[in-house]
């Protein structure tokens, strides 16, 4: 891609045009490259994003303004994104200083070639460092503070020590940041093999204390290592992500049978272009919130009675904030208000109880138990012996195939009369209609359940001139 950008800009004899950040790195790294950012110092972004468009295809937009004076314009082709901006300081090196880190402020002139590294990233890149390209980075755009963490785990490089203490001072300037674009970080995070890691030292600055607050009341929650649990409420959790990543590697023999199926569903796109896998981990990050205010003391022993319905309240309020979708919203809510009900299912003759258990959480069957599986093996009380855990992991991978080889029923859930009485329809073609509609959002995925149908008949088929 970057070759024929290369031909296309200098056929048309643009030479003031560069490429900049994050793909001057992975280019210099041997990394892939997906998103790529140009700058035009001399000459209009208009023509520039033109001429990509006419030629490579693609949809673009404005990422500010109205018109083609906006400062940049985004194209969007076949899983790339290709930036085209003018310069956000008066020249080329004030633009790139501006930058978060300096292995990200770099840059390339596209018609000879020539490297600009003003801020010496090429000197980071060969230490595998990150460093902020000056003090006031963070305090220009916060969201840095967590891009920082997630660079260390996307390059396997380390902080350079001026960047750690200024994360360590300027943390609380995350509660500054959007909520959309923490939600985006947060998101990129859970996208990693390893975000367990990431996020606990996000935690361990005080970043993630403003992000998730409700983490924070975790830390009340004792250790058991005579019943269940052997770490402490918080602990456990980020134990329970850790444990749930080493079950996503698929390396166990027991996966062999289904791991293209299950990699298949938990690469799903839910919503906004996030996947089930990282709604499945934000889920098993934030499973046990309902256990600060459900904690009751009763002689000798402490019980958490509800915490997991609790808690689906209280992860829909997190995940309103993040601003995710309906559908994000409702999936957390389910995995959370659901993580303990496989512990229920008996080892012998399960199957019974395991239809009983598809037919009350489907779509969600597959992450619920994935999350269960991960809360199990991150505890290690007493009560928690090596055959426990072995049976618990035989039963819980049967349910998860018999999860992805289901096929709910095919019945709507909802009958002609009920669209009459729910739509005050008279008998006629229009019941027909609804009933179409409704099968088709169905196919679709629109409509899961009966509480969805009714959403989407009232949305939908009361917007159209139907004569009912």
């Amino acid at each position: 891609m970057l070759n024929k950008i290369h031909i296309l800009l200098d056929e048309n004899a643009f030479e003031d045009v560069f490429l900049v950040g994050g793909a001057v790195r992975d280019l210099l790294v041997g990394r892939e490259i997906s998103d790529y950012d140009f700058l035009v110092s001399e000459g209009s972004v208009a023509d520039v994003a033109k001429l990509l468009v006419n030629n490579l295809g693609g949809k673009f937009f404005f990422l500010k303004g109205a018109n083609y004076t906006a400062k940049t314009i985004r194209i969007i082709k076949e899983g790339l994104q290709i930036d085209i901006s003018e310069p956000k300081g008066s020249n080329l090196q004030e633009d790139l200083l501006e930058r978060d880190f300096t292995i990200n402020s770099m840059a390339i002139r596209m018609s000879d070639g020539a490297l600009f590294d003003s801020a010496e990233g090429i000197r980071d890149l060969i230490n595998k460092k990150i460093r902020l390209t000056s003090d006031l980075a963070f305090i220009k755009d916060p969201v840095r503070l967590i891009r920082a963490y997630r660079f260390v785990a996307e390059m396997n490089f380390q902080l350079d020590e001026r960047t750690s203490i200024l994360i360590m001072e300027q943390a609380p300037l995350i509660s500054q940041v959007p909520s959309e674009r923490v939600r985006d970080e947060i998101f990129k995070i859970l996208n990693l093999k390893n975000s367990s890691n990431v996020l606990y030292n996000l935690y361990k600055v005080g970043i993630l204390k403003v992000i998730f607050p409700e983490l924070t009341l975790l830390e009340r929650v004792g250790a058991e290592p005579q019943r269940f649990h052997h770490l402490n409420g918080l602990d456990h959790s980020f134990e329970a992500l850790r444990c749930l990543e080493r079950i996503l590697l698929l390396k166990s023999p027991i996966w062999q049978d289904i791991s293209e199926k299950l990699t298949f569903y938990l690469n799903h796109i839910i919503g906004g272009g996030r996947k089930n896998i990282q709604l499945l981990k934000l889920a098993t990050l934030l499973h046990d919130v309902g256990k600060p205010i459900t904690m009751k003391f009763d002689s000798n022993k402490i019980s958490y009675l509800n915490h997991d319905h609790e808690g689906a309240i209280i992860v829909e309020k997190i995940a309103r904030r993040m601003r995710l979708s309906k559908s994000e919203i409702k999936e957390l809510k389910h995995l959370v208000k659901n993580h303990m009900q496989p512990i229920f299912i008996p080892i012998e003759n399960p199957e019974a109880h395991i239809l009983k258990f598809l037919s009350k959480t489907y779509p969600y069957t597959v992450n619920i138990t994935l999350l269960s599986l991960a809360d199990r093996l991150s505890s290690r009380g007493q009560k928690i012996t090596l055959s426990y855990i072995l049976e618990r992991y035989r039963l819980y991978k049967k349910i998860i195939k018999t999860a992805l080889y289901y096929e709910p029923p095919k019945r709507l859930p909802l009958n002609g009369k009920e669209i009459m009485n729910l739509l005050n329809l008279e008998p006629g073609p229009a019941v027909g209609i609804a009933l179409k509609m409704l099968k088709g959002a169905m196919i679709r995925g629109e409509v899961k359940d009966e509480e969805d149908a009714k959403a989407f008949l009232l949305e939908k088929f009361n917007n159209l001139k139907i004569k009912k």
